[in-house]
């Protein structure tokens, strides 16, 4: 939960204009007394994901898998599934199903499934500035 640091207000209608939120986030709220065409900001609400971050493989030396249980049945249902980039390369590459279309995925890069089942991928350069890791879940 984020907490609330500071709220400016307009003096007049009494309605808050500015709200400082953790993390130096700022929510800027106009009020519907502005002669412009009024503006909203809004926060995206926060949701719970799972993730492994991509080796190159899913099973270990000694054959047994060490990606979760989802990511094996995605496989199995070919939602997650290797490919080629180029048609004279094996078939060596993992590639996401998402609703944007097929997504290649780097070793290193994580694989990700929200609260709906729904995956995606993401660059491991962004995944730690994107997401935080929620301990004991």
């Amino acid at each position: 939960m984020q907490q609330i640091i500071s709220c400016s207000y307009d003096i007049l209608s009494r309605l808050p204009l500015s709200v400082e939120i953790g993390n130096n986030t700022k929510v800027l709220i106009y009020s519907g007394n502005t002669t412009e065409r009024e503006k909203k900001m809004y926060l995206k609400k926060t949701m719970a994901y799972e993730a492994f971050q991509f080796d190159g493989d899913f099973i270990s030396s000694d054959g047994k898998p060490y990606v979760p249980d989802w990511a094996i049945e995605a496989h199995k249902a070919g939602k997650i599934y290797f490919g080629s980039l180029f048609p004279e390369t094996p078939p060596c590459e993992l590639f996401v199903k998402t609703a944007k279309g097929d997504v290649h995925v780097d070793n290193g890069d994580y694989v990700i499934r929200d609260v709906f089942g729904e995956l995606s991928a993401c660059k491991k350069e962004l995944f730690g500035r994107i997401y935080q890791e929620q301990k004991g879940a």
